[in-house]
């Protein structure tokens, strides 16, 4: 739980200051975060950080975190849930 706080805390400074460069690890750390706590709802806010973050990524031109967020994913079943 201390880390989720700790990512919603980074994406509401990321907001609020316009810096965003580490947004995209925050969100996957959100994600692989709220998947090992799994409670009613984890999944599904997780997926949609992770589809984030690979969008994110793939913007920012990053091969190899697109990948390994994909692997997340798929991993971890999240678009099938």
């Amino acid at each position: 739980d201390e880390c989720i706080e700790v990512c919603n805390e980074s994406v509401r400074l990321a907001k609020r200051t316009y810096r965003c460069t580490c947004l995209g690890e925050v969100l996957y750390n959100r994600a692989w975060a709220l998947v090992r706590r799994n409670l009613k709802g984890d999944s599904t806010v997780a997926a949609n950080d992770a589809l984030l973050a690979r969008n994110f990524f793939e913007i920012m031109g990053n091969v190899t975190y697109v990948e390994r967020v994909e692997r997340f994913i798929k991993d971890n079943n999240l678009l099938e849930k």
